[in-house]
């Protein structure tokens, strides 16, 4: 059973979260530094992963999609128009958007080569990606690392990625990376936690990372 498809109270308690003071901090921080990257970035934007439809509709996706039907239920009063999907599966055509964008949402995929792969599909040559990843052996990720020992724990079958390897898997798919930018810095609430960085960082918990579709013949 998919862990974040527990139903409409378990949706509801878990977007709650995000109006909690440490949830509305890095909700913030994460939408920040991931949004200068989508400057004149085009639409249509799809947000997969969308959950609660948070990010999605921050950053102006135009569609939020999401393998879990409660989740959907919420973020359906936040954003034009959700489908349900998975990243391995897309549900839409070759070539069809301009931008998807993607936040804490590859540490969950069972297959992030083929999501990689099925995202290069739907994009259009010179497309852009806009990923929001939990970077592996930073503190937040061994915060979250411990959370998962327990099997209850929707960290449980999480893992964690380097940008270096997200940026390898990309190659795979004609996905080049343009820019990064880093954030969350050790643990909310010690000191600097929540400044943002360009490039990356081994002790930043989140980074974003835009990476655009190569174009046919790698012509740039």
């Amino acid at each position: 059973m998919n862990p974040f498809d527990q139903g409409l109270a378990a949706a509801l308690e878990y977007d709650s979260w995000y109006e909690s003071t440490p949830g509305r901090a890095m909700l913030d921080a994460e939408i920040a530094c991931l949004r200068p990257l989508l400057d004149g970035a085009l639409h249509p934007r799809i947000d997969i992963g969308t959950g609660t439809g948070r990010f999605g509709a921050a950053l102006q996706a135009d569609v939020g999609m999401d393998p879990a039907r409660s989740m959907l239920t919420v973020a359906a009063e936040r954003l034009p128009s959700v489908v349900e999907g998975a990243a391995e599966a897309l549900p839409f055509r070759d070539a069809s958007l301009e931008s998807v964008l993607s936040v804490t949402v590859f540490e969950f995929l069972p297959d992030p080569v083929r999501a990689l792969a099925e995202i290069a599909r739907v994009l259009r040559p010179r497309g852009r990606v806009f990923l929001g990843l939990i970077q592996r052996g930073s503190p937040l990720a061994e915060a979250y690392r411990e959370q998962g020992l327990d099997p209850a724990s929707v960290f449980h079958r999480a893992r964690y990625f380097h940008v270096e390897e997200i940026a390898a898997m990309s190659r795979e798919a004609a996905l080049r990376v343009l820019a990064v930018r880093s954030s969350l810095f050790g643990l909310t609430g010690q000191g600097q936690a929540l400044r943002i960085e360009e490039g990356t960082h081994s002790d930043a918990g989140f980074v974003a990372v835009a990476l655009e579709k190569d174009p046919p013949g790698g012509v740039r």
